[in-house]
């Protein structure tokens, strides 16, 4: 029944293209591998370029074996994404029915993430292939160590132990899952034993050292906290009280990643703290009898800490963040609220998600949809302006494109919102030289290299030289896009 459900709940999706990153990473092949040859230099190296501060090798991978399947068919593709949340939705019900004896319980918690519409962004979009495999994988080893401690099987701890490891090769997020199982072997009556977490921490160890060893680097690059502790803490506050009502009443869903800052204890951080202490306080009341309430209360914050921007990623906040962190939530809910004469309330839940996943899906149809619907929610997105740009601009539009680019470049220091400025400034050269603005063009080339130093701005240089006539300049910066990537200069001189 839950294999049926989620997979009709999420069968358009089947029919939408290609979106944002997408483009890129499939279409263009940025995380397609042609040949046995490729594949393998994906465990040795970072996602996408040697810039990268991603080490996701599976997804490479699996988005690979879909392209020997599937080629550019958008289908095939939105089909592997829904069946592995199938697969996840599977392995939430197992643990579960597993820890709770009530599989009632169990089966409404997991319709209700299944079919959450938060879940559209993960299922619906193609590159967030990173979500689905590090949650199949690290579930899957939840539901072995939990099998492991009923029968000490050798067996079982070596599968959780192997699941442990492919999560951590699909997205780095997995590093708290030890943290999630000291969570669980908390409780008094699982004293112990606690000695076979102890590979899990080995594991986690050699993991990050060989992540600093690929990326040369821990995090994305950016000063711990944002070198400001007291705004990332209060504006956290902030955004950990959306992803609350957002799980609860969830309107108002996009792409957008724009959050506004708080660097004060105001009304909205004040509010969160002061409800997730409310949470804590009912799950401590509640664990003389049931420990699962606080269980996966602290699922939902453990699984949240590597979005919490201690480490800062490029986006503050994404919905997509709480794609697994939200079954804490639900299960804590679910458990709080069920009885028998609220069975009614729960199905009339589950059927409006389903509504609601419906209709979120269209957005997903196609880039306009996506980020138009973006800046509906939010204005001051700065990613969907420079996401509209380019689409108008490979559309042949390049003065609408140029008008959104201005916007996407626009001061705004009260808000979080990530840019790819390099590859603003890059296409407002590119649109520059459209018009035969040639000096103009090189001062927006020059500037995407003050941001990062990429061969695609020095090749665009070089065309800029040669047509102006100044060879030795021409010549120069062909030689550096050369050093830096032989495929794309060579593509783009020939």
């Amino acid at each position: 029944l839950i294999c049926l459900a989620v997979f009709l709940i999420y069968a358009p999706s089947l029919f939408s293209g290609f979106v944002w990153l997408d483009h890129k990473q499939v279409e263009e092949g940025s995380l397609i591998a042609r040949n046995y040859r490729e594949l393998t230099e994906g465990f040795t190296s970072p996602l996408q370029s040697k810039r990268d501060t991603y080490y996701r090798p599976l997804v490479k991978a699996s988005l690979s074996i879909d392209y020997q399947v599937f080629k550019l068919n958008p289908f095939g593709y939105h089909l592997s994404n829904i069946l592995l949340h199938i697969l996840n939705s599977l392995l939430i019900f197992l643990i579960l029915v597993n820890l709770t004896s009530n599989q009632e319980i169990a089966f409404l918690a997991t319709m209700l993430w299944a079919t959450h519409p938060i879940g559209v962004f993960v299922v619906s979009w193609i590159s967030a292939r990173a979500d689905l495999l590090f949650s199949l994988f690290l579930l899957f080893s939840f539901y072995c160590y939990l099998k492991f401690k009923e029968n000490s099987s050798r067996f079982l701890f070596f599968y959780s132990l192997s699941g442990f490891i492919f999560s951590l090769m699909s997205k780095e997020t997995a590093v708290v899952y030890p943290l999630l199982l000291m969570a669980y072997e908390m409780e008094p009556a699982r004293a112990k034993g606690r000695l076979s977490l102890l590979p899990y921490f080995i594991i986690t160890t050699l993991y990050l050292y060989l992540k600093i060893g690929v990326t040369q680097r821990l995090g994305s690059g950016v000063s711990l906290l944002y070198g400001q502790p007291r705004l990332v803490f209060f504006t956290m506050s902030a955004a950990i009280l959306d992803y609350l009502k957002k799980i609860v009443f969830p309107i108002n869903l996009s792409m957008s990643d724009a959050f506004i800052k708080f660097d004060y204890l105001n009304h909205v951080a004040a509010a969160s703290l002061s409800g997730i202490a409310l949470l804590f306080f009912v799950a401590f009341k509640k664990m003389r009898k049931d420990y699962l309430p606080l269980f996966f209360l602290l699922w939902f914050f453990i699984l949240l800490i590597p979005a919490s921007n201690i480490l800062p990623a490029k986006h503050f906040r994404a919905e997509r963040f709480i794609y697994l962190p939200m079954l804490g939530i639900i299960y804590f809910l679910t458990r709080l609220l069920y009885k028998d004469g609220l069975r009614k309330f729960f199905i009339l839940a589950i059927a409006l998600f389903c509504c609601i996943n419906l209709i979120r899906q269209l957005d997903f149809k196609d880039d306009l949809k996506l980020f138009t619907r973006a800046l509906k929610v939010e204005p001051q997105t700065k990613e969907a302006y420079e996401m509209l740009g380019l689409y108008y601009l490979e559309r042949g539009q390049p003065q609408k494109a140029w008008g959104y680019y201005q916007l996407a470049l626009k001061p705004e220091s009260r808000y979080f919102s990530f840019v790819d400025t390099f590859g603003v400034y890059n296409n407002l050269g590119v649109i520059s030289m459209r018009f035969n603005s040639l000096p103009k063009a090189i001062d927006y080339f020059k500037k995407a290299l003050s941001i990062r130093d990429e061969a695609l701005a020095h090749l665009n240089l070089y065309l800029c030289y040669k047509k102006l006539g100044d060879l030795p300049q021409a010549e120069k910066h062909l030689a550096i896009a050369i050093n830096q990537d032989p495929g794309l200069a060579e593509k783009h001189s020939r």
